[in-house]
């Protein structure tokens, strides 16, 4: 469930975990749901654990809206590259 500027819960059998996102001065919030939505589906394409997915997809969306636009704003795989670590 994403929560906007406050990041995403996750919800299993085991409860509910919050996974915050980071504060910024959004320009742009179009296409973060997106971001978001895509991303999360890629890194658990590629066998990340669902909370390191999270995670990974609450920074790739928050850094979407610090530009403005969609597809512009969303970041390259250069600055994608250490996130959430």
């Amino acid at each position: 469930l994403t929560l906007g500027s406050r990041g995403a819960l996750i919800v299993d059998r085991g409860g509910a975990q919050h996974v915050p996102a980071r504060k910024v001065k959004a320009v742009d919030s179009t296409g973060a749901g997106d971001a978001f939505v895509g991303s999360l589906a890629y890194f658990l394409s590629r066998k990340s654990p669902l909370k390191e997915a999270v995670k990974r997809a609450c920074a790739i969306a928050t850094m979407s809206v610090l530009k403005p636009g969609t597809q512009t704003s969303f970041p390259s795989r250069e600055e994608v590259k250490g996130l959430a670590r």
